[in-house]
């Protein structure tokens, strides 16, 4: 959701973001997340905040498992992951388009998510155990 509403900006605002356009086909998740909206004239996103907190948690944690750094999970874990990638998907498209510009709240009317915990407050699984 983050680089497609990114995109929607600097396709709807050709040229008036020439290092963001050159930059984006290569660009880090975490770099885009943490510097990029503010830049375009979006404001940043709230890092102590819901859901943008669980966001960077599981950016991190992602980072983990592909660098085998950790690759332990249980199925609290997904469903926090779940429950809290969806929110983030939708807090930030909310923060680029306004209130409508969610394109999946018809989907999540008819398969609900359950509310979990944000992935901020799940444990995660010790390597020791």
């Amino acid at each position: 959701m983050l680089f497609h509403c990114i995109r929607e900006v600097l396709e709807a605002k050709p040229g008036m973001f020439p290092k963001h356009e050159e930059l984006l086909p290569r660009a880090h998740f975490g770099k885009v997340f943490a510097v990029w909206p503010e830049e375009l004239g979006y404001g940043s996103f709230d890092m102590q905040a819901q859901p943008y907190s669980s966001i960077k948690r599981l950016q991190d944690r992602r980072n983990d498992t592909i660098h085998k750094n950790s690759a332990l999970t249980s199925l609290a874990m997904a469903k926090s992951a779940l429950y809290s990638a969806v929110e983030g998907a939708r807090g930030i498209a909310l923060h680029f388009r306004g209130t409508d510009g969610f394109p999946y709240d018809r989907v999540l009317e008819k398969y609900s998510l359950h509310v979990q915990p944000w992935f901020t407050d799940v444990a995660f699984i010790d390597r020791r155990t």
